[in-house]
């Protein structure tokens, strides 16, 4: 009896065929697994279920039996897919963010889509730096056994400007324009940075804060 190495039962081969036979001419050969007969055309049977499978052979003239056994193994494990770190938010700071995963798989192929599911071209990777807040999607397929799984990343946007005010400044006149006067300014925003400009005055001093 012979047995041909069989294939792995996985996400892209969820049958494979088991096929064996005799040397010896007129033999009839017959599968089995757990002690039940497979349907089959002889030396060629379909399944779809690891474990153990046996082929019997029968002598055409003695009527002795011989078997022989070979093993189905499944590989259907789906990759797993997690985030290698927080990609934050996206701010004036921070106009983009990069959102970059690691996974399980084997022999891992990237896919990247937007809100709306279309594919990002050329995002083959597992990292997407990306501008716009919203909804990415990234598809991880293991090609040693094709199968699949997905991660959806929600990205968030704070471009709110600061609220600030400016008082009703002094006038400059003969007797301060040595000195000048004071700008005051206030903002309801808790840890806000100040930067005075102008245009074609002169900031004496104090140009990085309130006042």
């Amino acid at each position: 009896l012979y047995i041909d190495a069989p294939a792995i039962i996985s996400c892209i081969n969820p049958e494979v065929q088991l096929n064996g036979g005799s040397t010896t001419s007129g033999a009839t050969v017959q599968w089995f697994k757990d002690g039940v007969a497979l349907a089959g055309v002889n030396e060629q049977v379909t399944v779809n279920e690891p474990g153990t499978y046996t082929l019997t052979g029968t002598h055409p003239i003695s009527g002795c039996v011989a078997t022989q056994e070979v093993t189905v193994v499944r590989n259907t494990i789906q990759p797993a897919i997690s985030l290698a770190d927080d990609p934050g938010m996206l701010s004036c700071h921070n106009p983009s963010v990069t959102i970059e995963i690691t996974t399980s798989a084997a022999n891992p192929q990237y896919r990247w889509y937007n809100n709306s599911g279309s594919l990002i071209s050329g995002e083959i990777t597992q990292a997407l730096t990306v501008t716009v807040p919203g909804s990415y999607t990234v598809r991880v397929t293991d090609l040693q056994n094709g199968c699949q799984s997905e991660m959806v990343i929600n990205i968030t946007e704070d471009r709110s400007a600061p609220g600030a005010s400016i008082s009703a400044p002094g006038t400059i006149t003969c007797s301060n324009e040595a000195e000048g006067i004071i700008l005051q300014g206030s903002s309801a925003t808790t840890g806000v940075t100040w930067q005075w400009t102008t245009g074609d005055g002169n900031i004496v001093s104090g140009s990085a804060t309130a006042n």
